[in-house]
């Protein structure tokens, strides 16, 4: 139940880190933008279908024993350099947004989004 409910905050969530940002905090910390085919953001309900694909194609629901077999898979698609069922209408991009003087700031990102998506979800199994 708790995992159910994660994803109904998360999947509009997501979303909406589309249609503002072109990306998401993870993604962020990596340099990675997703826009459509057109080199747009997403539109919210793009983002939805995208976030929803993911979770479906990529991470099965969540269900034991299937989401294992849905990564591999998707491991699988992605090392044979096949197109992700999720990402049939988006284009990926990838921008180098640090200097080779500081190889470090995507590991500081990616550990202050750690830290802050931790700290939310303490808040939110709190008594």
């Amino acid at each position: 139940m708790p995992h159910i409910l994660v994803l109904l905050l998360w999947i509009p969530l997501e979303a909406g880190c589309y249609a503002l940002f072109a990306t998401t905090p993870g993604k962020l910390a990596f340099g990675i933008r997703v826009y459509d085919i057109d080199g747009r953001k997403l539109s919210f309900t793009d983002g939805l279908l995208r976030a929803f694909g993911v979770y479906r194609y990529g991470m099965g629901w969540g269900i034991p024993i299937w989401e294992w077999w849905r990564q591999y898979k998707s491991y699988k698609q992605y090392g044979d350099r096949e197109e992700l069922e999720w990402n049939q209408n988006c284009e990926i991009t990838y921008e180098q947004f640090y200097t080779r003087k500081e190889k470090c700031k995507p590991a500081i990102v990616f550990t202050v989004l750690i830290a802050i998506i931790i700290s939310t979800f303490s808040v939110m199994v709190l008594p």
